[in-house]
């Protein structure tokens, strides 16, 4: 029995830790990984099943697989099975629905909409073509504020007004422009 204490303990304070490589020097192992598969001539198989032989097993959350059947890689999530590849997933096409959605067709035929992506509007904008920035020169001749509006007069005879709400309550403002 005393010798029976002492090699249960040293058992319990013996760190494990299992790392695995196959093919191409099998003693240089990266340290973060558990199993490495190198090779410049050799590729890794996965298990080849047929559809039904795919939904007949009950795998983990993570397993792989080649569906024979759909030429496809299959990855396993919960309880349902999900196309990585194949032919039919390389073959997508983008709708827009124009509501806000839209509908992703993928070469099977199936298809996902996506929910209304609509976000709340911005400000509205001048009308017609947007200018060149930092193109206009003008001079600034006379400016006036009346409540939170700033009218900017410009040295052709044109204004300009800046709405200053979105500045009110607010303290240390540092107000910047080109020179």
């Amino acid at each position: 029995m005393k010798r029976f204490i002492p090699a249960i303990c040293l058992l319990f304070s013996i760190s494990l830790g299992a790392q695995l490589k196959v093919g191409e020097r099998p003693s240089q192992i990266h340290p973060n990984s558990v199993l490495e598969l190198e090779s410049s001539d050799k590729a890794l198989v996965l298990p080849r099943l047929t559809t039904a032989q795919m939904n007949a097993i009950s795998p983990l959350t993570g397993a792989v697989v080649y569906n024979r059947d759909e030429e496809a890689l299959y990855y396993f999530v919960a309880d349902s099975w999900y196309r990585v590849s194949g032919a039919a997933s390389r073959d997508l096409r983008f709708i827009n629905n124009n509501d806000g959605t839209f509908t992703i067709v993928y070469g099977d035929g199936s298809t996902f909409q996506s929910q209304d992506l609509t976000g709340p509007a911005g400000p509205a904008g001048e009308k017609g073509e947007p200018g060149d920035p930092a193109t206009d020169d003008q001079q600034i001749t006379d400016f006036s504020l009346d409540g939170n509006i700033l009218t900017l007069t410009l040295e052709n005879g044109g204004t300009q007004t800046v709405d200053l709400s979105g500045y009110v309550s607010t303290d240390n403002q540092d107000l910047t422009g080109a020179t």
